[in-house]
């Protein structure tokens, strides 16, 4: 018996030192909570990513304003939720985050004891002759339950690095679907400013329709009193359905990009929605700071690098265990139980313990190619962080010029749109005292329907560079404004 309780005693001992008992029993703990939440890293498993690049990087941070305004239709943040809830994509993300975890607790295994429970029964009953004498029947009973245990001992860190390996995969789809949430920021928030540019540009054709008409009002009352032709009349008419025309180009605009809004949002087209506009006046003397900043937030918030960063480090010790599985192996097996044989009359207990070694030796160049493999593996995966890299500081810098010229535009559209009124205004009171023409008075209303127009526009490339810069930043999170 004293043999026995060794046994059991090592098995025990064996389980409690095993590995990780939060990876085997509940690995989605390592997945984000939810399909609408993001994955938030601790410190150990956000590696700092080296700079490939060579560049200067800002150390101070941005702040963000969190203020949310309150509206009875939906406004942006809304908008994000709901899109974030309904979004089938980062239900996909989540879906896959789970799966890397769940495989991640698949490989703790190997750092327990395998400890099976067996029985059996065995009966026999043999009449024995001799000639053809009937001598005897020979009667046996056999039953016992015994517990097995199998426990890989050593395999000089093949089964840690598999691990590790999967650690890095589950940390790589976590990034994907904090990245994916991103997205759906950037494509919500960009759809929300062109339906509200929309808007505003049916506000900007209704005010040319207006002044089409005013004009076309000024030409009646002197065509009336016989001061000009009918063609000015015309003129002026053909003005109105121009603008009339442009003036319902708006509102279809705006009713697709409203359909557009809703379906990125999750919700059907034909919902009824109402979209909050709440826009702040843009600041054009506001300065950012300087591209290097939002490269050095990049660096740290993207997390797409964070992914492809990851999936480096994954294929890294992969190839460490593709190296170490060639390498010999020991493992325990052991057996122990309580036998009975014919009703207890030679009843006892039983052991058995063995210690194996296992030295690989040829399997075809199968280690070889498998090693081959994994580093092919690596060099793709750190031609892909490359890749990712580029492209990430392509778009901090692309975003960033686009915001810095959108604000310009957006200066110089609203200097465009107040000279194009007072120019409008002087004309048209030049019209009705006779001392400028049809011509210049419809050429300076559709220089001032272009400007309104004009400045709609520059608002929306205003905004959109401010979105994609948000995007490319990585500062576009939920819970951020």
């Amino acid at each position: 018996m004293t043999m026995k309780k060794n046994v059991t005693l090592i098995a025990v001992l064996l389980l409690l030192s095993s590995c990780n008992n939060r990876a085997a029993k509940n690995p989605w703990s390592y997945a984000p909570a939810c399909y609408d939440n993001p994955w938030t890293p601790s410190p150990s498993q956000k590696e700092a990513i080296p700079r490939c690049l060579l560049m200067e990087t800002a150390d101070s941070c941005c702040e963000q304003n969190e203020e949310c305004a309150e509206e009875d239709a939906y406004s942006l943040a809304e908008l994000i939720d709901t899109a974030l809830i309904r979004s089938p994509q980062t239900k996909e993300t989540w879906s896959i985050a789970r799966i890397a975890a769940a495989e991640y607790g698949l490989g703790q295994s190997p750092y327990y004891p395998e400890i099976d429970f067996n029985a059996f029964f065995l009966a026999t009953r043999d009449p024995g002759f001799f000639g053809s004498r009937f001598l005897f029947i020979d009667e046996f009973r056999e039953y016992a339950p015994y517990i097995s245990l199998n426990y890989l001992v050593l395999d000089f860190g093949t089964t840690r690095a598999k691990s590790r390996a999967l650690y890095q995969r589950l940390i790589a789809a976590n990034w994907i679907h904090n990245d994916e949430i991103q997205k759906v920021i950037q494509n919500v928030s960009l759809d929300y400013y062109s339906y509200i540019t929309d808007r505003d540009k049916v506000a900007a054709g209704e005010a040319n329709l207006h002044d089409a008409e005013t004009t076309l009002g000024a030409t009646e009352a002197k065509h009336g009193r016989g001061i000009v032709s009918i063609t000015d009349v015309l003129t002026a008419k053909t003005t109105v359905s121009k603008q009339t025309i442009e003036l319902l180009n708006d509102e279809q605009s705006v009713a697709d990009s409203l359909a557009k809004l809703l379906a990125e949002a999750g919700l059907p087209a034909n919902a009824c929605v109402g979209v909050a506009n709440i826009i702040d006046e843009i600041d054009v003397d506001e300065f950012l700071d300087s591209v290097d900043h939002f490269l050095c937030l990049a660096y740290d918030l993207r997390p797409d690098l964070h992914a492809a960063y990851a999936r480096v480090l994954s294929d890294e010790s992969s190839v460490k265990a593709a190296q170490r599985d060639q390498l010999p192996q020991v493992s325990l097996s052991a057996t122990t139980g309580q036998y009975y044989f014919n009703s207890g009359r030679l009843n006892d207990y039983g052991y058995n313990a063995q210690l194996s070694l296992n030295f690989p030796l040829f399997r075809g160049w199968y280690y070889a190619n498998q090693i081959r493999e994994a580093k092919a593996r690596l060099e793709l995966s750190q031609a892909q962080l490359r890749d990712v890299e580029l492209q990430m500081v392509r778009q901090v810098v692309t975003s960033y010029q686009d915001f810095n010229f959108a604000t310009e535009k957006v200066r110089v559209n609203k200097e465009f749109v107040a000279l194009a009124e007072e120019t409008f205004e002087a004309n048209l009171a030049e019209y009705k005292t006779g001392t400028v023409d049809i011509t210049t008075l419809v050429n300076s209303q559709t220089n001032l329907a272009n400007a309104r127009y004009s400045l709609a526009e520059a608002r929306k490339q205003w905004y959109d560079a401010l979105t994609n810069l948000t995007y490319a930043s990585g500062l576009a999170q939920k819970g951020t404004r």
